[in-house]
């Protein structure tokens, strides 16, 4: 729940939290990995063919990426 609260304070759209928040749904559903990786491989392509990067510049361009900062963590009771 951490991430899903940080999301609904961040300054985005409606759509594209619903977005994010479809694909947290989906990286619970299916593994975050996957998910990331399939996402990634999109991007590389858009980048390939709507970008004029050579695939190994694409793929080097989505690869690798850090994630936003962490929300602080849950303290258990």
């Amino acid at each position: 729940m951490l991430v899903r609260d940080k999301l609904n304070s961040m300054p985005i759209s409606d759509g594209e939290k619903q977005a994010v928040t479809a694909a947290l749904d989906a990286g619970t559903a299916y593994g975050y990995g996957n998910v990331m990786a399939w996402l990634a491989t999109e991007w590389a392509v858009k980048l390939r063919d709507n970008h004029g990067l050579s695939e190994a510049a694409a793929i080097d361009a989505v690869s690798g990426r850090s994630p936003y900062g962490l929300p602080e963590k849950e303290v258990k009771r």
